[in-house]
């Protein structure tokens, strides 16, 4: 799997925590699904004229964990994982890293 990860210090409960990046995820077209049946991610956008934006999100006491990545293509025929390194497939890319930055600022730290 092709993803980039980033670790988030957190000074607040984990349910806290999910409330806030439940937030910034919603006000930023994501919702919240299954990805092939094995892990609960946000997404947003079905690969017809961009690549969809997945992100993942672990927690455990002190931090948060995010897992990121686009996947090109139509629907579930997409091409595989790509993280948010690189040129290929840039806008998605972008976005995707807008929206991680957000989750980091929100808990004051720098972005990616």
């Amino acid at each position: 799997m092709a993803r980039t990860i980033v670790e988030i210090p957190i000074q607040v409960e984990t349910t806290v925590a999910a409330q806030m990046i439940g937030q910034i995820m919603q006000s930023n077209g994501f919702h919240f699904t299954d990805y092939r049946g094995a892990e609960q991610v946000w997404k947003k956008g079905v690969g017809v004229l961009t690549a969809m934006q997945y992100l993942r999100v672990d927690y455990s006491p002190q931090k948060v964990m995010l897992s990121a990545w686009i996947q090109p293509g139509l629907g579930k025929a997409g091409i595989g994982e790509l993280d948010l390194s690189g040129v290929a497939a840039i806008v998605p890319k972008k976005a995707l890293k807008k929206v991680v930055n957000q989750v980091t600022a929100a808990f004051g730290q720098p972005g990616i």
